[in-house]
């Protein structure tokens, strides 16, 4: 699978024609398809940004593979998993049980066992799963001190106001992004891509 990235018109590495005519120049849309891999690569860089851990993001994209194949109730192998959202699979057992004690997937047994989606993702959030994986605690360390610190600069500190702000928006954006909203996204990217090939 591949995500789609654009690129410069003049990228001498365009796949598609390398020597364009004139007019059709004027026409070319250029893309440059990238490897799942590195986008999940990029992805977990962002996410270690914000404050989540490597735990976290493997769990939020366990789970959005099984989004993607829900409604069906053909069960999803830990290890086709594991495969298609390259999370190394010592850790995804432990992962998708913690997630199965919050009641979102259900596994099944038997030799050709799995798990299978136990509620629809448009009723899940990205920031309930963050919760279930993280916790409550505070992820910004300026905001685990309480304000009355001996921090030397608190009186005057801008930066703690800003950082309760940032905190702020991405709890907003977790909570209000479910994850039929990544899917359809996910959706929209496969259209794109197949529409340019």
């Amino acid at each position: 699978m591949s995500l789609l990235l654009n690129v410069h018109k003049n990228d001498q590495h365009n796949q598609y024609n390398r020597n364009p005519s004139e007019s059709q120049a004027k026409t070319l849309n250029p893309i440059k398809l990238v490897d799942i891999n590195n986008a999940i690569y990029y992805f977990y860089i962002m996410a270690s940004l914000l404050g989540v851990s490597q735990k976290c993001q493997y769990a939020l994209r366990a789970l959005f593979e099984l989004a993607l194949r829900y409604p069906s109730q053909s069960v999803t192998t830990v290890s086709e998993i594991a495969q298609a959202q390259n999370i190394p699979l010592r850790f995804l057992e432990q992962i998708l049980s913690k997630i199965k004690t919050g009641g979102y997937i259900e596994s099944r047994r038997g030799k050709q066992g799995g798990y299978v989606m136990a509620v629809a993702p448009s009723s899940i959030s990205v920031g309930e799963i963050i919760r279930l994986m993280e916790g409550p605690e505070e992820v910004i360390d300026c905001l685990k001190k309480p304000e009355d610190t001996h921090c030397k600069v608190t009186k005057t500190c801008v930066f703690r106001d800003l950082w309760q702000s940032a905190r702020s928006a991405m709890a907003d954006i977790f909570d209000t992004t479910t994850f039929q909203d990544l899917v359809e996204k996910h959706k929209k990217y496969e259209n794109q891509i197949d529409y340019f090939i």
